[in-house]
């Protein structure tokens, strides 16, 4: 007994043509990038991540701080930070809550200062020798 035409033409859809042919490769290496661009890559790229953390941090530091009605002033950077620490003085047990978030962020962006700093560093010693 023959299977129903459906089934003929699904089973011909699934078997290869005869010109193809499985290769299976036999090498063990991948070529790649050199070593130089792929950590610049690698620099770049975790360094976007960590200001953004910074960024989406400060944003969320603000917006605790907006429900109870402390509004930081646009600031950046370290003018933040004394900001914040300015309008906690007088809240106490929010002090302690809001307080590890705000070192959290002065981390990040410690970090990301620093892969910064190895960012043009590298940039530096990748750029032609001049004279």
């Amino acid at each position: 007994m023959q299977p129903p035409v459906e089934g003929r033409q699904f089973a011909r859809r699934l078997t290869p043509p005869d010109n193809f042919h499985h290769f299976r490769d036999t090498t063990d290496e991948v070529r790649v990038n050199g070593y130089g661009s792929m950590l610049a890559r690698t620099l770049v790229v975790t360094r976007r991540r960590l200001v953004r953390v910074s960024t989406e941090l400060s944003n969320q530091i603000r917006g605790l701080m907006k429900t109870f009605g402390l509004i930081v002033s646009a600031s950046k950077g370290g003018h933040f930070e004394l900001e914040v620490r300015r309008l906690l003085a007088g809240y106490g047990n929010f002090e302690h809550v809001l307080l590890p978030l705000l070192e959290a962020w002065i981390t990040v962006r410690g970090r990301a200062a620093e892969l910064g700093r190895q960012q043009l560093h590298l940039a530096g010693a990748a750029s032609p020798a001049s004279g």
